[in-house]
């Protein structure tokens, strides 16, 4: 540990690595959210259809008991 910081200044081409695997991380960063609002966004789709054909559901199974209670 002493020889790292006894060793000075890095290299041009240790900066130009450590900005480049910095610009990476934060490109993987930027996907991740997307992705975690892409998620999100399809949760919410998911529960609003699911709500929205609930009611029709009910109605056939209501019909098909009123059938049965028929037969």
């Amino acid at each position: 540990m002493k020889g790292l910081v006894d060793s000075g200044r890095p290299s041009p081409e240790t900066l130009a690595h450590g900005k480049i695997l910095n610009e990476s991380l934060n490109k993987g960063k930027l996907e991740i959210d997307k992705l975690e609002q892409a998620k999100k966004q399809i949760k919410s789709d998911l529960d609003k259809n699911i709500f929205s054909i609930l009611p029709q559901i009910l109605e056939e199974l209501k019909h098909e008991a009123r059938e049965c209670q028929i037969m």
